[in-house]
């Protein structure tokens, strides 16, 4: 049955956009265009259904209803423990996403509703219910009793630092540590690497993250431990005693982080956090080509294939964006992943 799995996710992968398919996407003049173009690909059924005028949230709804097609796919059939890591993995990370926008809205003020999240049903998160609460305490509080205990260490630092970044780091601690004892329960032994690689950059991005907005990485030790990764402890030690630039001339000894280096030293001179953390996603989706082309029989294929599903996601919505915004091709075209596989 678990070859069953792997054998869909490599018919499921001829169905991703491939780069002339990219091109046609970034030649097009207008919202309307792109999505006429959009429509010539796998995903026609769920743009065709789209209004006259699309807004970013129906657009990104369509792309989750493609991504939760492929994962209903790889799902059937399998066994049961794997159905079961397949959902936590695949829709904890956009419960994950669906939190921090909430949290994002509750520390500012703001409203926010069920509409603008993606329609992800999976824990004991009830959306109405987390919604309907006014305050941001008692948003942790109830996402602390239902899977993300972790908001609740969070939250104490947070009190001091106003930083919403401990709390979005914690809720993703939670997220990685529930895959590792998902792994450990179901004796999943072969998906343990591409998770805890995962973990890492995760870890490292949260790392740099803190150090640029000058938190105190001591407080927050228990939060990246639950990250569960392989990371060495020099690479931690180093973290905490020394200064962000020289950290980063520290990471640059690591082969897989080396090609980024420079990038990585523009960006956060230039205090550009997405730019950061978009340099360590694609660092995150060539990790992701890479098992797909040497682990080809294994079901670390199947967790490859559905990081460059959210991948694809991250295109088009960078794609829909720039259209929206009338940007030309020359200056959308560095910010998507194109993996030549």
């Amino acid at each position: 049955m678990e070859t069953y799995v792997v054998v869909r996710a490599h018919g499921l992968r001829t169905h991703l956009l491939k780069p002339e398919d990219y091109e046609k996407l970034l030649g097009t003049a207008n919202v309307k265009e792109f999505i006429y173009v959009l429509s010539d690909t796998d995903y026609r059924n769920v743009v065709e259904q789209l209004p006259e005028e699309v807004e970013a949230s129906d657009f990104r709804k369509a792309l989750f209803k493609k991504y939760m097609e492929r994962v209903n796919i790889l799902e059937k059939n399998s066994p049961d423990g794997l159905r079961q890591f397949l959902r936590n993995y695949a829709l904890g990370r956009f419960e994950v996403v669906n939190i921090k926008h909430v949290l994002r809205a509750k520390a500012g003020g703001s409203s926010i509703s069920v509409h603008e999240l993606f329609p992800v049903k999976l824990n004991v998160v009830k959306w109405n219910e987390l919604l309907e609460l006014e305050k941001l305490d008692d948003a942790v509080r109830y996402l602390a009793r239902r899977g993300y205990p972790t908001l609740d260490i969070a939250f104490s630092i947070y009190r001091r630092n106003r930083l919403l970044d401990v709390l979005e780091c914690a809720l993703e601690a939670d997220y990685y540590d529930s895959l590792h004892r998902l792994i450990e329960k179901l004796k999943l032994r072969e998906l343990e690497d591409i998770v805890r690689e995962e973990a890492d950059i995760r870890w490292l991005y949260w790392i740099i993250d803190l150090k640029a907005r000058r938190a105190n990485l001591s407080e927050v030790k228990s939060i990246l431990d639950k990250y569960g990764g392989k990371a060495s402890e020099e690479l931690w030690s180093h973290a905490l005693k020394y200064e962000l630039e020289d950290f980063i001339f520290f990471l640059s000894r690591f082969r897989r982080y080396r090609r980024i280096i420079p990038q990585l030293r523009r960006g956060l001179r230039a205090r550009d956090y997405l730019l950061v953390e978009d340099l360590l996603r694609k660092r995150l989706y060539d990790m992701a080509v890479h098992y797909l082309l040497y682990e080809p029989v294994s079901l670390t294929y199947v967790l490859s294939f559905l990081l460059l599903c959210e991948a694809e996601m991250c295109n088009l919505m960078i794609l829909f964006s720039g259209k929206k915004a009338r940007l030309h091709a020359h200056e959308l075209r560095p910010f998507i992943f194109l993996p030549l596989v």
